[in-house]
């Protein structure tokens, strides 16, 4: 399988298009890694000609994964609300997107030995079906207990986490996993070498997408020729999380 990665695109929606349009004919699917939504300044009309674009693109070549920025319109509650969340944002996504468009949503997607989610899995004995299980009982528990936003996204977070320990990415069968993630702000793409897997982070503000072929077991990290002014925001995350976990 041939596959195009697209990290976080945050209402560029113009740009992503043109990807598609680029890619469309050179691969067998589209996985986008989440984080569809918000942006500094955005407004309603903003998520809301993405979440039309989304609707366009529920179809079997592509896989819709679930960020952080898109969980807090899917349910509204506290507990998952970013400090980009707003009501009259969280009306118009959902003014696009039913609830049977949300299902089509997945947490994560698996393909040979590559496994790709928003910000990383870590757990041994992955399967598909097993992280559904305990991600769907997580959001129960925050629901249930209303839980702190720090307690359900937990260093181990799947929607928060920064960057990926040491610990092995493993399914029942074959063992570790390769991953490719977004979240992760970074000024340059990056990649993690372990014992017997990588882990490649993406997220440089729609500047790279990547191509993998899951059966000849090959990356390639791409340039999209967009350039991203960084917002002090994003540089804050860069300086005081990533550098120090990529030097």
């Amino acid at each position: 399988m041939r596959l195009c990665i697209i990290p976080d695109i945050h209402n560029r929606v113009d740009l992503t298009k043109s990807l598609i349009d680029k890619e469309h004919n050179n691969v067998d699917k589209f996985v986008m890694l989440g984080d569809y939504f918000d942006h500094f300044f955005d407004t309603p009309d903003d998520v809301k000609r993405t979440a039309n674009f989304l609707k366009e693109i529920l179809n079997d070549k592509f896989e819709l994964l679930i960020g952080n920025h898109d969980l807090h319109y899917i349910m509204d509650h506290d507990a998952f609300k970013a400090s980009t969340w707003t009501q009259e944002k969280f009306d118009a996504v959902n003014e696009v997107i039913s609830e049977s468009d949300w299902e089509k949503f997945k947490w994560s997607y698996l393909d040979n030995r590559w496994l790709f989610s928003h910000s990383g899995i870590q757990m041994e004995g992955f399967s598909e079906e097993k992280l559904d299980n305990i991600l769907n009982s997580h959001i129960e528990e925050v629901i249930e207990n209303d839980l702190s936003k720090s307690s359900w996204f937990s260093p181990h977070g799947t929607f928060w986490q920064k960057y990926l320990s040491d610990t092995p990415y493993a399914d029942d069968e074959h063992g570790p996993l390769n991953q490719v993630v977004g979240h992760t702000v970074l000024p340059k793409w990056n990649m993690k070498q372990f014992i017997g897997y990588r882990v490649y982070f993406i997220d440089t503000c729609s500047q790279n997408y990547a191509i993998v072929d899951t059966d000849l077991n090959e990356i390639t990290i791409n340039s999209t020729g967009y350039v991203h002014y960084y917002h002090p925001g994003e540089i804050r995350w860069i300086n005081t999380i990533n550098q120090t976990k990529f030097v």
